[in-house]
């Protein structure tokens, strides 16, 4: 992905959106008809890769879920890997944008953004801790996930590290950058946990409440 130095974290981030959008698979936009099987493919997809992760998800599953035959989703993906990073570009292409619709709105303050950040984490958790899981394991083997999630993590970092130096400015790049690791390291255990099903739904209220202590705790202390 291209780096892009001089530009503020915000803008980085949405380079790095940018980027993604352009190694999307473009359906033909003047068929509606070719967009509608694009997305019921794509969707289809995502709901094997979810239930059975990577390795159990094949052309013919994806088929069989959206009613679209196989000569058909060869025309947009070739292989299943191509349909693999379909399915991760899309999802992690609207969790990267969730980020950017925190960081414009105006009315709230860095406090008020990084309790937001906290509640947004806590809120994919919920609707999508099964994704992430299998997308752990993706990322485990293979290059392309690994690369692109790697990517996507140094540009949430970043975000969190401004958000950080929004309420602190007198801290370095270096001290809002480690506050920042920490807040995502807090987030992610509880994902992983609730993901596995060790954490159950009264107790993630609870650790949702805790966490953004814990996140204000952080920041105080970097």
């Amino acid at each position: 992905m291209r780096k892009k130095k001089s530009l503020t974290a915000f803008e980085r981030l949405a380079a790095v959106i940018e980027d993604i959008e352009e190694q999307r698979p473009q359906p033909d936009e003047r068929r509606a008809r070719g967009r509608e099987t694009y997305a019921a493919i794509v969707s289809a997809a995502r709901e094997v890769y979810v239930a059975e992760g990577h390795a159990g998800l094949s052309i013919g599953k994806v088929s069989d879920r959206c009613g679209v035959n196989k000569g058909n989703i060869a025309y947009y993906f070739p292989t299943k890997t191509d349909l693999l990073n379909a399915v991760l570009l899309e999802e992690l292409c609207h969790y990267l944008r969730s980020h950017l619709v925190i960081a414009e709105a105006g009315d709230v303050s860095p406090v008020g953004a990084l309790e937001e950040v906290v509640d947004f984490y806590f809120r994919a958790t919920r609707l999508n801790h099964r994704f992430f899981l299998q997308t752990y394991g993706f990322v485990a083997s293979n290059a392309f996930a690994r690369e692109f999630v790697s990517d996507l993590y140094a540009s949430i970092i970043d975000f969190l590290a401004t958000l950080v130096q929004a309420v602190r400015p007198e801290l370095t790049k270096v001290r809002a950058k480690t506050a920042a690791v920490e807040i995502m390291s807090a987030v992610e255990g509880a994902t992983v946990l609730y993901g596995i099903g060790l954490v159950r739904e009264p107790v993630m209220r609870k650790l949702q409440s805790t966490t953004k202590s814990q996140v204000a705790a952080i920041v105080q202390r970097a």
